[in-house]
């Protein structure tokens, strides 16, 4: 939610897009949790990071499951 207030706060357009803000993986992440499973593989396609790669997996098993459910994993 930190996230989320801070790309409000930043100014993102509504409805919030991933962009080359680096903000994919957040913004990912709250569309799963709204149930909106397309946008949020949408999003998790610009994040390009391999850092980031176990994050992008779980996220993304949670997608094909269509789960909603908050993740409790440190990211």
């Amino acid at each position: 939610m930190a996230c989320l207030l801070a790309l409000i706060l930043a100014g993102a357009e509504m409805p919030i897009k991933a962009n080359a803000l680096d903000n994919g993986l957040e913004i990912a992440e709250l569309h799963r949790e709204l149930g909106n499973f397309d946008a949020a593989a949408q999003a998790l396609h610009t994040v390009s990071e391999d850092r980031e790669e176990v994050t992008k997996q779980v996220i993304n098993g949670q997608i094909l499951e269509r789960c909603a459910a908050p993740i409790r994993y440190r990211m």
